[in-house]
């Protein structure tokens, strides 16, 4: 018996799965097909002209219903993590059709899959959805271009010409790396969407760089772009129950206190940077001239008096990870603000459940849990891409890692 055959990644996305159908067929059914890169849009326009021909012909078990409300544009780097982006885009577009524009940037190591000498490849495939009805949608696009490492620069242009009139045009940042690279592009987007929980071991100074990127038309990124965080979004739950512990009478206490404790799992550090953040900009904490060790360090509360502030790193934990104990829900594991004797915390004590313990009320459980990166990136792509509050957390958690600070950012006021 013959061994089976084994495809290259390149060589399956040109293949369209490998299967031998007709290019309608494929498109229709979701695989992704080589095409010219001069021939993207002509190509795009027969592939939909036929498909709804077909969706005609179909006895109702095919639809065709072409949307966009954004023009988005993705960046990644390599094979590696790509399954799993295309899925994540392709869950996200279902929600919030868009014409997704993949820029796939190859290094040297990969060289051997092109087996041309072609600088750019690009390839097109339909976003599928079920309809209430169970028949297949096919409802937007996506365009993947792929390109040598020293070829990226040719790829702004590209895209300028590959992107639908009158619609906004939102980014998705997943790297640090990727902020220079994608810089002539984010100059002109209305939406940026960063995620700090996957940015690598520094991704806060790379956003406020990007963020301070001269913009064409005067001002900054930051003042001509809206600007989200998933890994802000991700700190929603633990945000509302710490302003819980402190409703009615115990909302004096947050004046006297001495010490906030914050313990993440390990690769989240950003997590509890932006929560510091969060209630700095809440509790007119003193920032200027401060910079946090890896454990804290000692700031000056809104009174002045004296304000430690600890970073715990628990180690048996990773962003993410399924291991027994505690799960870090957002990265986070516990948040403890004391005020003299009395002790306010919050801690995961197993998947989806946090503890909270504050003085004089009774012990309470709450069940949450961590929203997956397809609703997140859906609700960056709405209204909960427009939050003033995350800049103001972000410019905070900058100071409080002495990050050099020109200004304010933009909302930060």
């Amino acid at each position: 018996m013959s061994e089976p055959r084994t495809l290259s990644p390149w060589r399956e996305r040109q293949e369209g799965w490998a299967v031998p159908i007709d290019r309608v067929d494929a498109f229709t059914s979701g695989a992704a097909m080589a095409v010219e890169v001069g021939a993207i849009e002509k190509e795009l326009a027969a592939l939909w002209r036929q498909a709804a021909e077909r969706a005609r012909t179909a006895g109702g078990e095919l639809a065709v219903l072409r949307a966009a409300l954004w023009n988005f544009i993705v960046h990644h780097v390599g094979e590696a993590g790509l399954a799993e982006l295309k899925a994540l885009l392709d869950e996200a577009s279902r929600a919030v059709p868009a014409r997704i524009i993949v820029l796939l940037e190859q290094h040297a190591e990969a060289e051997s899959l092109w087996g041309t000498a072609e600088p750019l490849r690009a390839f097109v495939e339909a976003t599928l959805r079920l309809g209430p009805d169970g028949r297949r949608e096919v409802v937007a696009e996506e365009i993947t271009l792929e390109a040598r490492v020293m070829e990226m620069g040719r790829l702004p242009a590209l895209v300028r010409s590959l992107l639908l009139p009158d619609l906004p045009m939102a980014a998705l940042v997943r790297a640090a790396p990727a902020c220079a690279r994608l810089a002539p592009l984010l100059a002109e987007a209305d939406r940026i969407i960063f995620d700090s929980g996957r940015g690598g071991p520094e991704p806060l100074g790379p956003m406020e760089r990007l963020l301070r990127t001269p913009h064409p038309a005067g001002g900054t990124l930051a003042e001509r772009a809206e600007v989200t965080d998933l890994g802000w979004m991700r700190t929603a739950s633990w945000r509302r129950i710490i302003a819980s512990m402190f409703e009615g009478a115990a909302v004096a206490r947050l004046g006297a206190l001495d010490e906030v404790r914050v313990r993440y799992a390990a690769g989240a550090a950003p997590a509890a940077h932006l929560l510091l953040g969060w209630l700095a900009t809440r509790l007119g904490w003193h920032l200027p001239g401060l910079a946090l060790g890896p454990e804290g360090g000692e700031l000056r509360d809104a009174g002045g008096r004296p304000l430690r502030i600890r970073l715990e790193v628990d180690e048996d934990h990773w962003r993410g990870d399924a291991s027994p104990g505690p799960r870090p829900l957002g990265g986070l594991v516990a948040v403890e603000l004391r005020a003299g004797t009395e002790c306010f915390h919050a801690g995961a004590v197993g998947d989806h459940c946090v503890e909270v313990r504050c003085p004089g009320r009774p012990l309470r459980r709450e069940v949450i849990r961590d929203r997956t990166d397809a609703e997140l990136l859906i609700g960056a792509l709405g209204a909960f891409g427009r939050d003033p509050l995350m800049r103001q957390a972000l410019g905070a958690a900058l100071q409080l890692l002495g990050v050099a600070m020109e200004d304010e950012l933009p909302g930060q006021a």
